[in-house]
């Protein structure tokens, strides 16, 4: 069974979601300080980027401790809470896509 099935039946059905975009600049920002309760998030490197955005869980997430998503690249986070996940971008103005579902 694909990973993605067997976490769908673990999961549940989602019952929302919601979209949302940022331009990611310089300094770390939560991606949502307001969603919270879901069972999922997908953010994605908008392909034109120029440069990585790095991914973590505090504000002090930068190039040496952050995840990378290069342009194009995207990661699946199993999270209840979108204010969990900060982002940082290793030059101004990368726009991050995000998706989530309860």
């Amino acid at each position: 069974m694909p990973s993605y099935e067997m976490m769908r039946r673990l999961m549940g059905a989602p019952t929302e979601g919601g979209t949302k975009q940022l331009i990611v600049d310089t300094s770390p920002v939560q991606v949502d300080s307001s969603i919270g309760n879901i069972k999922m998030a997908t953010l994605k490197a908008d392909s034109a980027n120029s440069s990585p955005i790095y991914i973590g869980f505090d504000s002090s997430v930068d190039a040496t401790t952050g995840f990378p998503l290069n342009a194009g690249d995207y990661i699946d986070i199993v999270i209840d809470s979108l204010a969990k996940i900060y982002v940082v971008a290793g030059s101004a103005g990368q726009k991050l896509y995000v998706i989530w579902v309860r």
